[in-house]
Order: structure tokens, then sequence, then C-alpha cells
């Protein structure tokens, strides 16, 4: 399903979530943590790296 969304907006955190880059309020790095409107998204190790390329790009 992750490949049929359009990765310009949406970037996998882990291997349970998807979310929309647009939306994101914050990451935190030392908590391995995504905020989105007061909601806490794990960052998994696997997708980490990926995750701060896509970030850097906005």
């Amino acid at each position: 399903m992750v490949k049929e969304l359009n990765s310009d907006y949406f970037i996998q955190t882990h291997r349970a979530y998807v979310v929309n880059r647009e939306r994101i309020d914050s990451i935190h790095e030392k908590e391995q943590l995504v905020i989105i409107n007061g909601c806490e998204v794990p960052i998994g190790r696997t997708y980490k790296e990926e995750l701060y390329s896509q970030m850097r790009r906005c």
C-alpha cells in the first residue's frame, strides 16, 4: 500500500506507520519520535535515514 501513496507527501517512519510529511510538527531524534498534532509516532531504525534525508529536502 505504501508504494501506491504519493512519495512527495508520505513517508514511512516505522513498519506500522506512514505519515504525511507536511503534517510533521517536530522530530525528536533522541527519543526517535515524530510529533504530529500532539501524537507521537515512532521512528524505526530501518526508516530513520530515509526520513531524515526526505526532511532535509523540504
